[in-house]
This record gives C-alpha cells, structure tokens and sequence, in this order.
C-alpha cells in the first residue's frame, strides 16, 4: 500500500512536532498501561486520543463544521476529524478528557471506578493476579483505548510526515 506524503507545519515543542510524535507517546504509554495502569496514564490516554485527531486535522472542530455548512470539501486530515469522532468510543473517551480538562464534576455522562484481581470478563491474556482495571461505565478503559488505537493505525499505516 502506497502511503501519502503529508507536510505539516511544526509546532515547536521540543521533539513533539508532528501528529506522528504524539502518536508514537501515546502508543509508548498505552504499553504501560496495559501492565500498570494508573490515573496519570489514564488522563494522558484520554487526552492524547482526543486531541491527536486535532493535529491530524491540523484544524479546529468550529472550522470544520463551518466548511462543511459552507458545501466545501474537507481534507483527509478533516474527514479522519469526522470519522473518528463517529466511534461510541472516541465519545466516551472524549467525555471524560473534557470532564478532566475542565473539571466538570456535574453531568457526567459515562461512571468511572477500579477494581483490583483478576476478574471474570474484564481479564485479558497477560493480566495478573493482583491486577488494576480503571473501568469506564463497568467496561474495562483499555477496550476504549484500544480501539481508538486501532483506527489511529489505520491513518498512519496510510499517512508519513515529512521530515
């Protein structure tokens, strides 16, 4: 599959330019997730999974939502935008950046908890006895993550950032 060349403009922090960086950190604390899950990883996921497809999109929501009243055609960066926030997933998981980003503590739409062992129908192969689940609405948060995750490998397995 032949992938498409993108430049992107930089944004100047440190090594952390391009869409691909963040998405590399990302990656790199999901790794470390999976094992030892904790709030700051948890928080980070959540941030980094929103707002990477901002990056992506090298735009903001307000300006895509007007191209798309105004009949004009969007990039792929801003299709992706579109298409991602479509996932139940990506909703839930941006709910909760949103709740954390602003702190709002009143009409929250998805529950959080932890529970701690291995449990029945959250375990995944890999997982041990004394294991940590950050849950989101009784569902294990890695499964939210994950299948962001996913549909973030799609874009990039298509996609390279000029250096």
């Amino acid at each position: 599959m032949k992938r498409r060349m993108l430049a992107m403009p930089e944004i100047d922090l440190f090594d952390l330019n391009k869409p691909v960086d963040l998405y590399r950190i990302i990656h790199e604390v999901y790794k470390e997730y999976i094992d030892h899950p904790t709030e700051r990883n948890f928080l980070f996921l959540a941030l980094g999974l929103t707002h990477l497809r901002e990056w992506i999109a090298d735009t903001s929501h307000f300006a895509i939502e007007k191209k798309q009243k105004s009949g004009i055609s969007l990039t792929e960066g801003e299709q992706f935008f579109v298409e991602i926030y479509a996932l139940p997933s990506f909703q839930v998981v941006q709910e909760l950046c949103n709740r954390s980003k602003h702190h709002i503590s009143h009409d929250a739409v998805s529950t959080t908890s932890k529970v701690s062992g291995l449990r029945a129908g959250i375990a995944k192969a890999g997982d041990k006895s004394g294991q940590l689940y950050f849950l989101i609405d009784g569902r294990d948060s890695r499964a939210y993550f994950i299948e962001l995750l996913h549909k973030y490998n799609e874009w990039f397995s298509k996609h390279e950032y000029k250096e």
